[in-house]
């Protein structure tokens, strides 16, 4: 049961050092990593919460050649579209001609999702192959990345031992959407999860088994990073 699993959970009670502390461990990480090897490979999720440690990430970073940035998941829709997290990530590394950017999204045909699919596969081999870091985050559903409770899509997506991308169904509009597996993430070197709010700690601690429950089982070594509000 998920309240039977000991938790690496850091509390902070304001937003800013929540913030600081959860951007200077990526980039010590980060950092770490440059001392090891040639390229590190990164995989962001999206949504308003983590914003602003993204853009702590893009001041504090020296250099983004040696970087790349993919995406947890995806909205199956076009990437000017208000519901993109390719948009809203790009927003978040602006300080720098885009250029100087190594960001791979998820949609390459906004028309075709199965010719989509194939595409983002390959475009991804690279953190297929190594992801060396992953921040994740969690819905109020239990749901991360785009794999759903209740969803047949999802289950398998959970269940196939595949490191890989697929389609799943999301409970809300936009509803088609684009994944990480679940082997994908849990390969990840280091992996952060961001929660922030009471309801989402009573899911996290909670007994029913959702998404962020197999990703905690798979790996307990996650960092969580919990903001009171």
């Amino acid at each position: 049961m998920a309240n039977e699993m000991k938790l690496d959970i850091r509390n902070y009670k304001d937003v800013e050092n929540w913030t600081i502390a959860a951007a200077e461990s990526i980039i010590m990480n980060i950092k770490m990593m440059y001392s090891l090897q040639d390229e590190v490979n990164l995989l962001l999720s999206g949504g308003s919460t983590p914003g602003p440690i993204y853009k702590i990430l893009d001041q504090d970073l020296g250099s983004f050649k040696r970087l790349t940035i993919g995406l947890v998941d995806e909205r199956f829709v076009p990437t000017n579209h208000e519901h993109s997290n390719e948009k809203l990530i790009k927003k978040c590394f602006d300080s720098r001609p885009a250029e100087e950017y190594n960001i791979e999204g998820m949609v390459k045909d906004a028309e075709n999702e199965w010719e989509n699919l194939k595409l983002v596969r390959e475009a991804y081999a690279p953190f297929k192959n190594r992801t060396d870091i992953i921040v994740l985050g969690m819905g109020d559903d239990g749901h991360t990345a785009s794999i759903f409770p209740n969803d047949l899509e999802s289950d398998e997506v959970i269940t196939n031992g595949q490191i890989d991308i697929f389609s799943t169904k999301a409970p809300v509009t936009p509803t088609n959407r684009i994944t990480c597996s679940m082997d994908l993430i849990c390969n990840a070197r280091h992996i952060y999860l961001l929660i922030s709010g009471q309801e989402k700690l009573g899911v996290l601690k909670g007994d029913y088994q959702y998404p962020i429950h197999t990703v905690l089982e798979k790996r307990p070594d996650v960092q969580i990073y919990y903001l009171e509000k």
